[in-house]
């Protein structure tokens, strides 16, 4: 349960929430005990914040707390990682046309190779996935950036 007085989250000691609750990541607080970030935390936090990777930067924030205790939040960890979330995604909008731009040029340079080759369209778009994959960009983000 939330402990409203405090704002820690769930305390590290309480039992486990019940069914549906998953992995977690446990993020560390000034105090020495750990804020709890559950799968369906995550979940909300990809729907609000869908141009960045959410799983990457809550490993992230771990690391850098892990790293600099002094910076640990006191209480409401909640509001530290919307605030991380939010400059990550401002981040990763404003290089979302270079992006997309290098993601069209990627794809006309596939389309000039395998249009025409026979390969069926599922195997086609593994290619470019993987091709994009290695080059940094996720396609089905930049290409629900495209469609705005």
């Amino acid at each position: 349960a939330y402990n409203r007085a405090s704002g820690d989250g769930i305390a590290a000691d309480t039992p486990s929430p019940g069914l549906g609750w998953r992995e977690m990541i446990d993020l560390p607080l000034r105090s020495g005990t750990f804020y709890h970030v559950h799968e369906e935390h995550l979940a909300v936090y990809r729907i609000a914040y869908p141009t960045i990777d959410v799983d990457r930067e809550v490993t992230f924030m771990r690391e850098y707390l892990d790293a600099n205790p002094r910076k640990r939040p006191v209480s409401n960890m909640s509001l530290f990682i919307h605030r991380w979330l939010k400059e990550e995604e401002r981040k990763a909008t404003a290089q979302m046309p270079v992006i997309a731009a290098r993601y069209g040029k990627i794809r006309e340079e596939f389309s000039a190779l395998y249009v025409g080759s026979g390969l069926s369209d599922e195997k086609w778009l593994s290619l470019l996935d993987l091709r994009c994959q290695r080059a940094g960009i996720n396609r089905a983000k930049v290409e629900a950036w495209l469609r705005k």
